[in-house]
């Protein structure tokens, strides 16, 4: 039979999965900027008369030619937004699945006041499946919690230290805006009037978030990552974070 891993070496599975989805990320990123630079060079070269004639390339830029400046806008700006959506779902699933798999670890951390139904209880196959419930209820509960709160959980269950203020800050400001992004898409607000029977409704519009905006809130979650890595290798499992490992999540690969 195939040996068992370790729980440090299921723990890694954590930050693996982690650094994939980023590393897709980020080569989603590099086709996006060069398919920007292809298309910035045929605007150059259809200015000064460069493009050929030949057919294959004619169909390509008669393509080309149909992208709208105003759409590139748009394409920056929306892949923006998209940019921090993502890098904040990345790190909530994160922290759920850290705090799910640190508290299969130690049943004994879920408050004692949790309750199951009986019925529950009696369905239940086994004493995995009774903990598997009470922990999934439990976490049901912590999403709805703040970032820092759900940190703070960690602290309190399992002696994690909270990060630096300073990266706290930089990702309680991302998901403020990944918030704001995800709960104000609509182009209205509507509030009660003082006619009954009738709505006030409003314009608003969404935040504006440039590339740069966007790369320091990613950035900002791929640190908070790295250091909830570090901690919990140190802090429960007592061992040293692999360097290699440490390099990846610290930055973006090569491409």
């Amino acid at each position: 039979m195939p040996e068992t891993p370790s729980p440090y070496e299921q723990f890694r599975t954590l930050t693996v999965s982690v650094r994939v989805r980023m590393y897709e990320r980020k080569l989603a990123d590099a086709a996006l900027f060069r398919l920007r630079a292809a298309q910035a060079q045929f605007k150059l070269d259809a200015a000064i008369g460069a493009l050929c004639n030949c057919d294959g390339s004619s169909r390509l830029f008669a393509q080309h030619a149909k992208v709208q400046p105003t759409g590139l806008d748009h394409l920056d700006i929306e892949y923006a937004r998209d940019t921090v959506i993502v890098a904040m779902t990345l790190l909530d699933s994160f922290i759920t699945d850290l705090t799910r798999f640190l508290l299969l670890l130690k049943p004994s951390a879920v408050p004692k006041e949790r309750q199951i139904r009986v019925g529950d209880a009696l369905e239940a196959k086994d004493y995995a499946s009774i903990v598997d419930l009470v922990v999934s209820k439990y976490l049901n509960e912590l999403a709805y919690r703040t970032l820092r709160d759900r940190l703070l959980i960690l602290q309190d269950k399992f002696g994690l230290p909270l990060p630096d203020q300073s990266l706290l800050s930089a990702v309680e400001s991302a998901s403020e805006l990944r918030n704001q992004l995800i709960h104000n898409a609509s182009r209205f607000r509507y509030a009660p009037s003082d006619e009954r029977g009738s709505v006030r409704t409003t314009t608003r519009s969404l935040p504006a978030v440039d590339w740069p905006t966007a790369e320091k809130h990613h950035n900002a979650v791929v640190e908070l990552v790295r250091y909830l890595f570090e901690s919990v290798s140190r802090q429960i499992f007592k061992q040293e974070p692999e360097g290699e490992l440490l390099r990846v999540l610290g930055g973006a690969p090569s491409l």
